[in-house]
């Protein structure tokens, strides 16, 4: 899932720093979510998957076709 975030942000071509100031957030944090040295929990997920134009409930729903 991490992977389809981090394809993501590059589909929109924005940096880490530019996703961090759209959550509010220093580029730090994304760059060790990317890295999978840092797990979001379900409201962070949902506000990073909406950042990138995401629907969260759609990676849901494929993370769990893809795991069984």
């Amino acid at each position: 899932m991490l992977d389809r975030l981090k394809h993501r942000r590059a589909e929109l071509g924005i940096s880490q720093r530019e996703l961090g100031e759209r959550l509010h957030i220093h580029r730090q944090f994304v760059s060790r979510v990317e890295l999978g040295e840092r797990r979001l929990d379900v409201a962070e997920f949902v506000d990073f998957a909406q950042a990138l134009e995401l629907d969260p409930a759609a990676l849901v729903e494929e993370l769990m076709r893809t795991s069984r």
